[in-house]
C-alpha cells in the first residue's frame, strides 16, 4: 500500500500523463475530469487523510498508488469520455492492469499448449519467420479492406447468421437426415443465399441497382 498523499490536481496531472491527454485541455474538460476524480474517490471509499500546507487542499492516500488509480479505477471514464473517438482507444494507455493480467494468462495458456504439442511431436511454432508474417499480413490486410468496404455500404445481421450456423453445425453433429424438418431446410436454404444476412445502409438507398 502506498503511503504517499495526493491532491486532486496531483491525480489530474498523473492522468494527463498516463492517458496521454493534451497538455492544455479545455477548461470544461479539466473541470469535468476533476469532478470525476472526486466521484471516483468517493465511490472507492477514499476520504481525505490530511490537508496540505495551504490549509484547504485535501490530500488522499490511494491504496494502490496514483498510477493504478487513474489507470484502473478511472479506466471506464477515460475510455468512454476522453478518448472514445481517438486512436488512443487502442493504444497502450488504454490497457488497464486487470487487462494485462488477463492477457498474460492467455499467453501463458498458449505457451503451455505449444509445449504440449511439441511433446506430441509437432514442431515448435515459427511465427516470427518473415514469410509467415507476410502471409498473415496479406490475409489480414484483405480482411480489413473487405470489411471496411462492406461496413460502409451494408449492415450485417450477425445474430441471424450466427444462429443459422449454430443450427447447421448442431444438426450435422446430432441430426438424423431421415427426419429433417422444414425449419432446418429453411436454414440450409438461407445459408446458400448471402443476401438474406445483410441490408444496404439507408444512406445508400438511392444507389440501388
Amino acid at each position: 500500500m502506498s503511503n504517499e498523499l495526493f491532491s486532486r490536481n496531483d491525480i489530474y496531472e498523473t492522468a494527463k500523463t498516463e492517458w496521454q491527454l493534451p497538455e492544455e485541455l479545455e477548461e470544461t474538460d479539466r473541470d469535468k475530469t476533476l469532478r470525476q476524480i472526486s466521484r471516483t474517490l468517493k465511490s472507492e471509499g477514499i476520504e481525505s487523510s490530511e490537508v496540505d500546507t495551504d490549509g484547504h487542499t485535501k490530500l488522499y492516500k490511494l491504496p494502490s498508488g496514483v498510477r493504478a488509480f487513474v489507470r484502473d479505477d478511472m479506466h471506464a471514464y477515460f475510455m468512454k469520455t476522453m478518448i472514445r473517438d481517438s486512436p488512443l482507444k487502442y493504444s497502450a494507455a488504454s490497457i488497464s492492469d486487470d487487462e494485462v493480467r488477463t492477457w498474460q494468462g492467455i499467453a501463458e495458456d498458449q505457451r503451455i499448449q505449444d509445449l504440449n504439442d511439441v511433446v506430441k511431436g509437432k514442431p515448435w511454432p515459427n511465427n516470427s519467420d518473415e514469410q509467415v508474417i507476410q502471409t498473415e499480413f496479406e490475409k489480414r490486410k484483405y480482411q480489413i479492406m473487405i470489411e471496411a468496404i462492406f461496413n460502409e455500404k451494408f449492415v450485417l445481421h450477425e445474430e441471424d447468421l450466427l444462429n443459422d450456423i449454430r443450427a447447421t453445425l448442431r444438426f450435422t453433429d446430432e441430426g438424423d437426415s431421415e427426419y429433417i424438418k422444414r425449419d432446418m431446410i429453411a436454414v440450409f436454404k438461407r445459408e446458400n443465399e448471402a443476401s438474406f444476412y445483410y441490408n444496404r445502409r439507408s444512406h445508400n438507398a438511392g444507389n440501388k441497382e
